[in-house]
């Protein structure tokens, strides 16, 4: 089944709803999360029931205002509970019934201002400090990363990057390998990549070979964010990865020397592999604890 964000404004449109509608059946999308469709509360059981029909669905029209998120799911794939909406984000839980992979799942609608978009990184911060297990953020930031994640609009200021760089580093996520198109975002002059996939440690030990697509615009100006997940384990092994923040840790280079010193049996390359796998489960452990 795939999971699936999009940024797609004016759903109310009948010719939006056909399209989606048949998007989600030939793409098998197990869960989709919509934000910015501009539909009042009053008409959204008449268009989910239109577009996606027998699915179960969430929102947070109750605390969300003019920006609302709508996640909407096949209850024969999957099951999503609601942990806590804000006016930025749906955060939540999803438990896949075929394989029994379950992680917590964030659906992002970025606000446009920068002071708008702080209780957004606040809450995402919060978040980290709780999470131990495998976690998913994905959807419209509406910031970017760096200057190269525009071309032919205004220049990048720093203070745009900054705060969503500064989130990114102490709540421990990284971005998810992409493939598909550079920019997710435009307005046929201005290229933006705003929509994005970020994961934890957790998520990156567990499914590694797991990556977002970035589909085509279609009838949005935003590019749908898809991950397909057939099943809960990896095709091949596990690479050894560590996090950059990790160093800063005042026992990291301790552990490291201790961990590389443990004897080995071998011959060289077997005793090489062992150092490694003895590092890795320090830093699993550093990660865990800390």
């Amino acid at each position: 089944m795939r999971v699936v964000t999009w940024n797609v404004r004016g759903l109310n449109q009948a010719y939006k709803q056909k399209e989606l509608q048949v998007f989600v059946y030939r793409n098998k999308v197990g869960l989709l999360a919509i934000v910015e469709h501009s539909v009042h509360q009053k008409n959204v059981a008449r268009v989910v029931k239109q577009v996606v029909p027998r699915r179960q669905w969430q929102h947070n029209y109750q605390v969300g205002g003019k920006r609302r998120i709508w996640v909407v799911w096949d209850a024969r794939l999957c099951d999503f509970s609601v942990i806590q909406p804000t006016p930025q984000h749906i955060h939540g839980y999803l438990k896949i019934h075929v394989n029994n992979m379950a992680f917590h799942l964030t659906v992002i609608d970025g606000l446009h201002s920068i002071q708008d978009r702080k209780p957004l990184w606040e809450d995402l911060m919060n978040i980290a400090g709780l999470m131990s297990t495998p976690w998913l953020v994905m959807c419209d930031f509406n910031a970017i990363m760096h200057v190269h994640y525009r071309t032919h609009g205004p220049p990048v200021q720093d203070p745009k990057i900054k705060d969503f760089c500064d989130c990114m580093i102490d709540s421990g996520m990284e971005e998810m390998k992409s493939v598909g198109r550079d920019f997710t975002w435009t307005n046929h002059h201005t290229y933006n990549r705003i929509d994005r996939a970020l994961v934890n440690a957790t998520w990156v030990q567990n499914w590694p070979h797991l990556e977002t697509h970035v589909l085509d615009l279609s009838f949005s100006d935003h590019s749908p964010l898809s991950v397909q997940i057939e099943d809960g384990t990896s095709p091949g092994g596990k690479p050894f990865k560590y996090f950059d923040y990790m160093m800063k840790h005042p026992q990291f280079m301790e552990l490291v020397n201790k961990a590389w010193s443990l004897n080995a049996s071998g011959d060289s390359m077997q005793r090489l592999r062992k150092k490694i796998k003895n590092v890795q489960l320090a830093m699993n452990e550093l990660n865990r604890r800390e």
